[in-house]
């Protein structure tokens, strides 16, 4: 399985991620406690982080930002509705009056 640091750490917790971020290749480390229990681990192999450049990555920027242009006028469009209703819980309409 291949995992970031974040990933590891958003699956297992920062405790597990910490307890094997120096753990050396090949050799079995643990038992390491996680959010599901005890496990042992063992590192088959490490790669240094790629990041890759704008142009490999354009096509999704564009894409998420046109998304997230999308949501904005979405959310500013139903708060307009929202103006011109107003709105009754049903529960404070079965209450006595006091």
């Amino acid at each position: 399985m291949f995992s970031t640091s974040r990933e590891v750490t958003d699956r297992f917790g920062a405790d597990f991620a910490a307890a094997i971020a120096d753990a050396s290749v090949g050799e079995w480390v643990g038992p390491v406690p996680s959010i599901y229990g005890a496990h042992l681990v063992r590192i088959e192999a490490r790669q240094a982080p790629y990041r890759p450049g704008l142009d490999e990555v354009r096509d999704a920027v564009e894409r998420e930002l046109k998304a997230e242009g999308r949501d904005r006028a979405r959310e500013r469009f139903y708060r307009s509705l929202r103006g011109d209703y107003e709105v009754v819980l049903p529960e404070r309409l079965s209450r006595p009056a006091s």
